[in-house]
This record gives C-alpha cells, sequence and structure tokens, in this order.
C-alpha cells in the first residue's frame, strides 16, 4: 500500500512542481501568509522526496515475491498513457485555489476520495516520475508456458525490439507488470 501510494503521489508531480512555484512567488512577493507558503513548499518537497525514495526502493527490490518469467511474443510501446492520465486527471485539479485555505481543503477531500478509488481497485497511475527515469508502457502478448497472456509491462528497456526474449516481471495488479533487472550473479 505504501508503494501504491507513492505512485499514486508522484503521478501527480507537474502539480505539486507548480504548486511549489506559487508558493516561491507568493514567498518573493512578501505574501501575508509567509508561513503557510513555507509550510507547502516543505510539505510538498518532503512528499516528492519520501515517495521518490518507496518507489525507488520498490523498483530494486530483491527477492522472487510476485515475480514470473515470461517469453515476449510482441509488444507495443504506448506512446501517449502518461499524457492522457495528465489531461484528464492532473489538468484539471490546476482550478482549485491553493491560495486559500478552503481551496486546499477542497482540493485533498477530492484528492483523498481519489486515492481511495485507485487504492480500492489497483488502479495503476501513469506517472511523469517513471517516464522521466526512462520507464515505458508495453502492451504486451506474453507467453508462459502454454499460456498467452495480454499484460501491460512497465520497463526501461525497449521491449518492441525484444521479441522472442524471456524477462521477469513484478505484478503490480492484474494488468499491471514491472519487468524485474537482473543483477549479475542473481539467479534467473
Amino acid at each position: 500500500m505504501i508503494f501504491e501510494f507513492a505512485m499514486f503521489f508522484l503521478s501527480f508531480l507537474p502539480l505539486w512542481l507548480s504548486i511549489i512555484f506559487m508558493d516561491l512567488i507568493n514567498m518573493i512577493r512578501d505574501s501575508k501568509n509567509l508561513w503557510t507558503e513555507k509550510l507547502s513548499v516543505v510539505g510538498v518537497l518532503s512528499g516528492i522526496i519520501i515517495c521518490s525514495f518507496v518507489t525507488w526502493k520498490w523498483l530494486h527490490k530483491d527477492g522472487s515475491q510476485n515475480r514470473e518469467k515470461y517469453e515476449i511474443i510482441s509488444a507495443k510501446e504506448e506512446r501517449f498513457i502518461t499524457a492522457e492520465f495528465m489531461m484528464t486527471y492532473v489538468l484539471p485539479l490546476f482550478a482549485f485555489d491553493f491560495t486559500r485555505w478552503d481551496g486546499v481543503v477542497l482540493f485533498l477531500l477530492f484528492f483523498y476520495v481519489f486515492w481511495f478509488l485507485v487504492h480500492r481497485h489497483k488502479y495503476f497511475c501513469t506517472n511523469l516520475a517513471l517516464e522521466i527515469f526512462g520507464y515505458r508502457i508495453y502492451e504486451c502478448e506474453l507467453k508462459n508456458g502454454n499460456q498467452t497472456l495480454s499484460k501491460l509491462v512497465v520497463s526501461r528497456n525497449e521491449l518492441n525490439a525484444m521479441a522472442g526474449s524471456t524477462i521477469r516481471t513484478r505484478k503490480y495488479n492484474n494488468d499491471y507488470h514491472f519487468e524485474v533487472i537482473e543483477k549479475s550473479g542473481e539467479e534467473q
């Protein structure tokens, strides 16, 4: 659940960076509520740092829990999935007035209701932070023994050029898997 929330929080990275920018501008202009801007900047930056660390740890976790081997039959990169998420879910949140406490409360209410739904349904929020660090999402046809499956795989490798190769994945939910990058000497 901690990784899920970290991914959810980081999926709103453009919004958080905009809030920090607005607060810094208000601080430079000598706002009447200087302490609220300082608290906001510290809180948002702390959230970004903590959630980035949690995400990094989950992506680099050793062990075999939730890992499966698949042969890639075909893979196609989902090029616009992050942009679609941002346009649908992130952009409308800029309508909230973050300079007023009632706007912040309304935003937090909406944000936590959205988090409840994301968590309850194990929805994967595509993530600009993952894109920045080189991860892409691929729609894959995978083979496991005699069974062929369609899964979305998040990977730093170009899976569309790896047909016939075997990959190991770590399950996030029923649809999304993260490719596990093997460390040298790790058992296959």
